[in-house]
């Protein structure tokens, strides 16, 4: 399966990780190539989870819709 990750620059340096289709997974990590690891493990974490829960894991919704808007 594929998911959609969000990586968001952080100021101080770094990304922040989410994923869409599991809004609860939030992640940090110092290089893009550390994030999409990261995210990697996030996602194969989840999915583990929910299946142990009986749950089907979130088939992704398409990529996201990213918009710059003025302040």
């Amino acid at each position: 399966m594929e998911y959609n990750v969000i990586l968001t620059p952080e100021p101080e340096g770094g990304f922040t990780i989410t994923i869409p289709a599991f809004p609860e997974y939030v992640g940090f990590a110092s290089t893009e190539e550390e994030a999409v690891a990261l995210a990697r493990e996030g996602i194969a974490f989840e999915i583990e989870r929910l299946r142990e829960q009986g749950q089907t894991p979130p088939v992704d919704s398409g990529p996201p819709k990213v918009l710059v808007v003025a302040a």
